[in-house]
């Protein structure tokens, strides 16, 4: 990925956010015309640009405090699905503590028991409610017998809370980042590091 500015990547990051807008919007629509396969995967494909965000907001900071920013791993994360949807699972578990809800996205609930999935078993779910694949016993299986109504409602809650999230973290951060002093900038970072580091390392394994 060749370097941008500051600008840049925050003209990517509106752009980023617009687009997540849309297709949350077109979910909604196909849902709503009883059209849930394709609404799942569009949700997921909304979830994917979301993640996006984070990652773009991390190079404008670097960039301003003059820090180096590896461009070619920013390219590999907005290209590549299960790191973004990763990230998406952190922001899944952490709503989900703050409303308490039993039952999200990544986390489910069979036979009594709590199972987290995984965010590649998201990308292929992603892809089932687009696709015919074939049974183990040579029939058909079409999107409609893999994607239920109730998997649609989770992904578009996870898109919607991850939408206000990060649209009200984009605008405080441009905002902190013209207001203060790169040292302050700097100081701010380094606070948040350890965070960070984990959030990183979790997203890239």
């Amino acid at each position: 990925m060749k370097p941008l500015t500051i600008r840049q990547l925050q003209d990517v990051q509106d752009a980023v956010l617009q687009n997540a807008t849309d297709l949350i919007s077109d979910a909604w629509f196909l849902a709503e015309n009883l059209r849930h396969p394709r609404a799942f995967s569009v949700a997921v494909l909304a979830c994917e640009e979301l993640a996006k965000s984070p990652m773009l907001s991390q190079a404008c900071i670097e960039l301003t405090i003059g820090d180096p920013v590896d461009w070619n791993e920013l390219g590999f994360f907005l290209r590549t699905h299960d790191q973004k949807l990763t990230l998406m699972a952190l922001l899944d578990f952490i709503t989900a503590v703050q409303s308490r809800q039993m039952r999200t996205l990544f986390m489910q609930e069979r036979g009594g028991k709590r199972i987290r999935r995984k965010p590649k078993d998201i990308n292929i779910a992603k892809q089932d409610g687009f696709y015919v694949d074939i049974n183990p016993n040579g029939s058909p299986r079409k999107p409609s017998e893999t994607i239920r109504p109730k998997d649609v409602v989770e992904v578009l809650q996870l898109a919607e809370k991850a939408l206000e999230m990060l649209t009200g973290a984009v605008a405080e951060g441009r905002a902190f980042l013209a207001r203060e002093s790169p040292e302050r900038i700097r100081a701010f970072r380094k606070e948040l590091r350890p965070t960070s580091e984990l959030i990183r390392k979790l997203v890239k394994h």
